[in-house]
C-alpha cells in the first residue's frame, strides 16, 4: 500500500512540474512579446522544446 500512495505522490508531483513548466513558457513568451525581447521569446521556444519527448 505504501509503494501505491508513492507512485500517486510522484505522478502528482509531475503533473504539477509540468503545468509550472508550461506557465513558465508563456510567461516567457507573453513578456518577451510585449517587451520585444528576443532573448526571452528565444528562452520560451527552447524551454518549450523540453516537452518534446513527453
Amino acid at each position: 500500500m505504501i509503494i501505491q500512495d508513492n507512485l500517486k505522490l510522484g505522478v502528482k508531483a509531475s503533473k504539477n512540474a509540468t503545468l509550472a513548466l508550461v506557465f513558465l513558457v508563456f510567461l516567457k513568451g507573453a513578456v518577451g512579446i510585449y517587451s520585444g525581447s528576443t532573448v526571452l521569446l528565444a528562452d520560451a521556444v527552447y524551454t518549450s522544446l523540453e516537452f518534446l519527448p513527453l
